[in-house]
């Protein structure tokens, strides 16, 4: 039988690869093996040049266009494309860079790697049980030994960040404001000097379209050759070092260029006039008049922390306060003397005792008599209302919503706690639940280079993927154990296997979505109807399809700035933010229908970087990386409480819940950070990060619960994508097909009930 081999024909402008895949020319010699083939057809020497310069310390393969970073020679991939990089010979001679480690297999590892937990070398020789747990260790090779133990790269010492988590690399006894910069490995940034910031970045860091140095000295185009950068759209605002910014944030006393160009001497005429209703800072900030003296500082120079005097005007106990402040013993009172200089101490209905008639106190629940007069108080679970005389009950639940994990029911006077009993039991303490599974939660995190999976303790840290160039995003779906990731640079979402890098062997990625995604965002699996959602801010488009990415549908378009996604199929609707202009947290079905935006601009929504769901309280957790929250709310934005602000959160990128706990990445910590959902208590930094971390999640059945599918049997009835919908009541699939002129065509069929 004659094997029939399907190949595509190019466009114009597009390669076709020996395997039949068509890439961009523009993908053609770029020293990336993008045909992924294994004669990398689009990187051989017979097309490409042969006076190809790599960057030091990386091998030139033989018979292709390919440079290979150090860490990738002698690892047992093929990297090159004709195995140059793993020939026998070279291997058993090579010596490994700087800051690595050498295993008995010529594998080089980076030093970080010794003594950190994990068997990179596959033979246990970085994992020396007598050394790695005798006390007082000092770090391997060129690595700074903590005060603490820990061990991290000198490049750390003064570079402004807490990386020893003791502060010991940032100490005076570094003389950081002196030191000199490696002139082979790092570029200085004379700038950064100015603004107390490190100085020595990485040389690896420059053209790669971040601003390090505060002037963009390491983007500059004609000192560097750096390509020449998009320009800013024009409801942005271009900063003097490169950065785009929205044009709402100039003039708002927030140094969101980082190089204080979007703060300048001309702001001082633009500054608004604080209303009645704010506090004028010293540096033209206007605030909310209730955060004056409330021990924050919200202006960002103290100033509305200035003068205020908390005055105790309780006086001790036994001693009567009088009317201007003044204590005097109680026995004083009504003794027909006047002791208090204003005489509030001899009223004319002394000893009368007013609680013994309603129609005089008319208190709603009880009356508290005193020598003077008499006051109202309300019943436990009760609150006095402003008249001072009638009590309401009050709603636990709303106003100190951390009283339970789960479920809590008000009661006129109390609350009660209740909690999802199929996965949780409660505690005796009637407020916690506890999960009966023992299956062990995962953190998987990712920054532009590689993904991690990791302990919730952070005492277990396992690599999945190393060779990345730029993942911001990452979800999973549970039933098959996949995991998926966007690689901005690449243009591409991927798919892989759980696990994690073990023996050298890599886990290998599959291409799902890589046409038309140019500027990849937020991502989420749809674990119920096994779709893939994602945001696009090239295309400014919501998009979706099946789980391969077939039958790909665009639900919502005109989506400016987007960052960040999420799904609830338990009740059909998707959340996702848009940092735009006016930002904000939009809600819409997962069908694309009913989109309302339920928080804005309006109330404190600036740069929703950060979104998640807890599917036990139906509440939605975010972050705002320019005010500088994290908060949550139920699933319409009503209840807005805030759990974390100012220098504990400087820049939320991702988050994520479990149990009662949150989890998050920092840009500015460069962490990984656990804190209570609730209240923000138990801070804790579990993980520090070497590049600025992104995408963060939890890996746990419960994150991924098993809710009906009316798309589950014959696809819903269906002929092409099945979608969740949310009609009142129960919700629906729908189906998307395609007429001859292009347009969809919907269907919407009732599930058998649940």
């Amino acid at each position: 039988m004659r094997r029939i081999v399907r190949t595509h024909r190019a466009l114009s402008g597009e390669f076709t690869c020996l395997n039949g895949r068509c890439i961009p020319q523009s993908q053609v010699c770029n020293g990336v093996n993008d045909c992924k083939d294994n004669a990398t057809s689009d990187e051989t020497h017979e097309r490409c040049p042969k006076n190809t310069t790599c960057p030091a310390n990386h091998l030139k393969c033989d018979k292709t266009n390919i440079c290979v970073e150090p860490y990738w020679l002698c690892d047992g991939d093929n990297d090159c494309g004709d195995n140059s990089d793993e020939d026998p010979l070279h291997c058993a001679q090579r010596t490994c860079p700087q800051n690595s480690f050498r295993c008995p297999n010529h594998r080089c590892i980076p030093a970080t790697w010794y003594c950190d937990g994990d068997d990179d070398c596959g033979d246990g020789a970085d994992e020396p049980p007598e050394y790695c747990k005798s006390e007082g260790r000092t770090c391997f090779g060129d690595l700074f030994t903590c005060d603490n133990g820990n061990c991290i790269p000198r490049i750390y010492i003064c570079d402004g960040d807490n990386d020893c988590l003791d502060n010991s690399d940032e100490d005076n006894r570094h003389q950081c404001n002196d030191r000199k910069c490696d002139e082979e490995t790092e570029f200085t940034c004379n700038e950064n000097k100015n603004w107390a910031r490190a100085q020595c970045i990485p040389k690896k860091w420059i053209c790669d379209g971040d601003p390090d140095c505060v002037d963009g000295a390491d983007e500059n185009t004609t000192l560097h050759n750096c390509p020449t950068p998009q320009p800013c759209s024009d409801d942005q605002f271009t900063c003097t070092n490169g950065r785009c910014i929205n044009q709402g944030w100039v003039c708002d006393h927030d140094n969101d260029c980082g190089d204080g160009s979007d703060e300048g001497k001309n702001c001082n005429s633009q500054y608004k006039t604080c209303s009645t209703q704010e506090f004028t800072c010293q540096n033209f900030k206007c605030i909310r008049n209730q955060y004056r003296c409330d021990g924050e500082d919200d202006c960002g120079d103290h100033s509305d922390e200035v003068d205020c005097k908390k005055e105790n005007n309780t006086c001790p106990q036994g001693k009567f306060t009088c009317t201007n402040g003044q204590c005097i013993d109680s026995h004083l009172v009504c003794n027909k003397v006047p002791d208090c200089s204003d005489e509030s101490d001899e009223p004319l209905h002394c000893n009368v005792d007013e609680c013994a008639k309603v129609e005089i106190h008319r208190c709603g629940h009880k009356c508290v008599d005193t020598p003077t007069g008499y006051y109202c108080d309300c019943n436990s679970g009760y609150k006095l209302l402003e008249d001072g005389k009638a009590c309401a009950d009050i709603d636990e639940c709303i106003e100190t919503p951390g009283v339970c994990s789960q479920h809590c029911s008000n009661t006129p006077g109390s609350y009660y706690c209740k909690c999802d009993d199929r996965y949780y039991e409660r505690q005796n303490d009637e407020h916690t639940c506890k999960r009966k599974d023992a299956t062990k939660p995962w953190l998987i995190f990712s920054n532009k280079y590689y993904v991690r999976n990791m302990s919730v303790d952070g005492h277990q840290y396992n690599l999945i993927h190393q060779d990345l160039m730029n993942v911001v995003a990452i979800d999973f779906d549970m039933k098959e154990e996949e995991m998926y990731f966007c690689d901005v640079t690449a243009k591409t979402i991927f798919k892989s296997k759980f696990g994690s890098i073990r023996d050298d062997v890599k886990i290998e990625k599959v291409p799902v979505i890589k046409h038309d995604s140019h500027g990849l965002e937020g991502i989420a699996i749809d674990w119920v109807g096994r779709k893939l959602y994602w945001l696009d801010r090239h295309s400014k488009n919501l998009d979706v399809s099946e789980l391969d990415g077939t039958k790909r549908k665009t639900l919502r378009s005109g989506v400016v700035d987007p960052r960040a996604i999420a799904v609830h199929p338990g009740i059909g609707y998707l959340y996702f933010t848009s940092w735009h202009l006016q930002a904000y947290i939009a809600k819409m079905g997962m069908d694309g229908s009913n989109f309302t935006r339920i928080l804005t601009w309006e109330q404190d929504i600036a740069w929703p970087n950060a979104l998640t769901i807890d599917y036990f309280t139906d509440r939605i957790y975010w972050a705002d990386a320019h005010l500088d929250y994290i908060a949550f709310s139920d699933l319409e934005g009503r209840h807005r409480h805030i759990v974390l602000s100012g220098n504990k959160v400087p820049h939320v990128f991702a988050l994520s819940v479990f149990d009662d706990n949150l989890y998050w990445t920092d840009w500015n910590l460069k962490a990984i950070i656990r804190a209570n959902k609730f209240t923000g208590q138990d801070f804790t930094i579990i993980r520090n990060t070497t590049h600025r971390p992104y995408d963060v999640h939890i890996s746990h059945p419960l994150r991924q619960l098993p809710y009906n599918n009316p798309c589950g049997t014959t696809n819903g009835g269906c002929t092409h994508l099945c979608l969740l919908a949310p009609p009142p009541g129960v919700y629906l699939p729908k189906c998307g097909r395609l007429h001859r002129g292009g347009r969809p065509e919907l269907q919407v069929r009732l599930p058998e009930p649940v």
